[in-house]
């Protein structure tokens, strides 16, 4: 599933890895980001599964009322985390984003990338059925 910016030139990109759903509901994804000639990707980002139901939720509002914002983080903190908001109901969405991932060359160093880029009411739609499709094969 791809969220794409109004002039297509940045996106950020969830693809699913695996659940866990025994020991604590979970799942993971490969998120990569494209924005303004930046990129970065961590390709085991876990979410909880009753925090990223919630996140949904506020997207299916966030779409029919226009007004809101809905925020998603990872289980490790500062890892992942993503904010979509509209500041006026005739404007575009505002999606902010941090994605960061730890490097082991020798020392531990941690890598990460943040911003930010307008998204189009009409591509929440969209975007909240992605968002259905990943959690649809939780079962």
């Amino acid at each position: 599933m791809i969220l794409k910016s109004i002039d297509e030139q940045s996106w950020l990109e969830f693809e699913f890895k695996e659940a866990e759903m025994e020991m604590y509901p979970s799942f993971s994804l490969a998120i990569s980001v494209q924005n303004e000639g930046f990129s970065g990707i961590n390709p085991e980002i876990w979410l909880e599964l009753d925090y990223f139901k919630n996140f949904l939720t506020d997207l299916y509002g966030l779409d029919r009322e226009r007004t809101g914002n809905a925020i998603l983080e990872s289980i490790t903190a500062g890892e992942f985390q993503l904010k979509i908001q509209s500041a006026c109901p005739e404007g575009p969405l505002e999606l902010q984003y941090k994605l960061s991932r730890n490097s082991y060359c020798p020392k531990r160093r941690n890598v990460s990338i943040c911003g930010g880029f307008e998204l189009d009411f009409k591509d929440l739609s969209e975007a909240v059925a992605g968002f259905d499709e990943l959690i649809s094969r939780l079962g």
